[in-house]
């Protein structure tokens, strides 16, 4: 905007300008134009004409006072009494004027501002910018999650409304053996049903069947993928752990060692309570420096960047093989992620962009600029992640695989992840819609098929659902298997969800068969039942 436009805008009566208007006014001189003006509105420096003349109680003087009664020259000696008066008055608070910041001055320094601000967004603006085009190599899917307002015909299958995120950490170096490899393999998913997140890590040895590769330990899946030109690293192992967990993942975050240890110096290091000394013999205390073994003794320890990388790396001597690995890392992952989201990291300029720079370099995802805020503002409150790592202690599902050396396969068998499965959609992920309404379900075996409700049962409870019965039906001779609801159970989701999975439309109210069975709603088997 030029000169003359700007005061024409503060000439205006209701936002129309007037250029005349200043111009006249300029003519005469500021102080003559100021005692125009009170003279017109009848006060003298802001005090009001009508205080003239009042009585200190503020009452107004009897009209027959003497001072209505004075002569022509005694109301002209007043006058002139009057106008030194106020000369006088005026000079004494003239002074106010210059505790007054002028209108220049005020308007230079906020345009003075304004630019600094535009500066300095357009700096990390640019900044992001950059990153984001180096950062986020393509689109993934977009997560129904994320939308705000989500209803039962809006879900395709149980825990379709989940966020599910693989993190992949690499080693990346080219001149590292392996530098391919996933050597940690992570699920983060979160639930806007239930607002809180799970994480799983996935041992490296586990044994599984990569498209087109074969048997191989989970983490050749990215190298694979990598050295692949119909696909790349973060596919393959997507659709790798899709097919153990029977999970969708909707996008996927990859770091590489150099962006760990940048991120947590960055972030000026992070703090670890060590329970039991960690001692292994095959890496160097700090990665990447002299040798000799690592060792943390117990206790409370603040690690850079290169300690911390080390921190996670170890699982020979007493860190505790994979799963150790596992935890630790799930740990470290925490804690940066607190402090990421904390404000002191977003109020200081010189760690956002330090953060910026390493993510462009070592960083990748399919998460979007757009997708990654609204993923922020989800979870920002959300408390620590429940945290599960997948290993061969008595109460978990892995043991030594019979058919591949080294490798781990689950206690039910060589490549049946069923039980898994069952546990990572009924518990660790479970659908936040079933979770929150919990309606219990009865399950009554309408044939002579034995096994058939206990069947259902477990495969139900393992989708998330809440079946509290399984039993025989009255009847065993069901040609069609029926779902119905009790009058008055209010659980939208479930009722949506159930029919789908059942491939039958849900009839209204209990008949009197059922009557003495408790569920909101009751399978019944029927003749042409398929497992689902």
């Amino acid at each position: 905007m030029n000169k003359s436009k700007r005061n024409n805008r503060y000439n205006s009566v209701d936002g129309i300008s007037s250029p005349s208007r200043r111009s006249l006014r300029s003519r005469r001189p500021l102080q003559d134009r100021r005692l125009e003006t009170d003279q017109k509105r009848g006060s003298i420096d802001g005090f009001q004409r009508g205080r003239i003349g009042q009585s200190q109680s503020g009452r107004s003087l009897p009209a027959d006072s003497a001072a209505l009664q004075q002569t022509p020259s005694a109301v002209t000696q007043n006058a002139s009494t009057n106008q030194s008066g106020r000369s006088k008055l005026r000079r004494r608070l003239s002074f106010l004027g210059y505790l007054r910041p002028s209108v220049s001055k005020l308007k230079k320094t906020g345009i003075a501002f304004g630019v600094l601000l535009l500066a300095v967004g357009g700096f990390f603006g640019w900044k992001l910018w950059n990153a984001a085009n180096a950062v986020i190599v393509e689109r993934g899917e977009q997560a129904l999650g994320l939308n705000r307002e989500i209803r039962p015909e809006d879900l395709t299958e149980e825990g379709s409304a989940r966020i599910n995120i693989l993190l992949i950490g690499v080693p990346g170096e080219a001149n590292y053996d392996g530098r391919l490899l996933n050597d940690v393999t992570m699920v983060l998913s979160v639930d806007p049903a239930s607002e809180d997140a799970s994480l799983l890590s996935l041992p490296r040895d586990l044994v599984v069947d990569i498209e087109d590769y074969g048997l191989n330990k989970i983490n050749a899946a990215h190298s694979y993928g990598a050295s692949d030109a119909d696909t790349t690293g973060p596919a393959l192992l997507e659709k790798t752990v899709e097919e153990v967990l029977d999970i969708n993942i909707n996008y996927y975050a990859r770091v590489d060692f150099q962006g760990f240890i940048d991120t947590v110096d960055v972030l000026g290091g992070v703090t670890v309570d060590n329970e039991e000394a960690l001692y292994d013999p095959t890496i160097e205390k700090s990665y990447g420096v002299g040798g000799g073994g690592y060792y943390l003794p117990a206790g409370t320890h603040k690690l850079n960047g290169a300690e911390a990388l080390q921190f996670v790396r170890c699982r020979k001597g007493t860190c505790g093989n994979d799963f150790g690995r596992a935890e630790r890392q799930q740990q470290i992952l925490q804690d940066i992620r607190g402090k990421v989201l904390s404000a002191g990291t977003f109020a200081n300029p010189r760690r956002v962009s330090s953060l910026l720079d390493q993510l462009s370099q070592h960083f990748r995802t399919d998460i979007s600029i757009s997708e990654g805020l609204q993923l922020y503002e989800l979870t920002r409150s959300y408390g620590s992640p429940r945290s599960y790592v997948l290993n061969t202690e008595p109460d978990n599902y892995l043991g030594a695989s019979a058919y591949f050396g080294g490798g781990l396969s689950p206690k039910a068998g060589h490549l049946n992840f069923t039980e898994i499965r069952n546990f990572i959609r009924g518990d660790l992920f479970r659908d936040g819609f079933l979770k929150r309404e919990n309606a219990p379900i009865t399950v009554l075996n309408g044939t002579t098929t034995a096994g058939q409700a206990t069947s259902l049962e477990t495969r139900l409870n393992g989708l998330g659902y809440n079946v509290t019965e399984a039993d025989n039906a009255p009847d065993q001779s069901q040609p069609q298997t029926v779902v119905y609801q009790r009058k008055g159970s209010d659980s939208e989701f479930t009722h949506h969800l159930l029919g789908m999975r059942m491939g039958v439309t849900i009839r209204d109210g209990i008949p009197d068969a059922y009557k003495q069975f408790k569920g909101d709603y009751i399978i019944v088997i029927g003749a042409d039942y398929d497992e689902v």
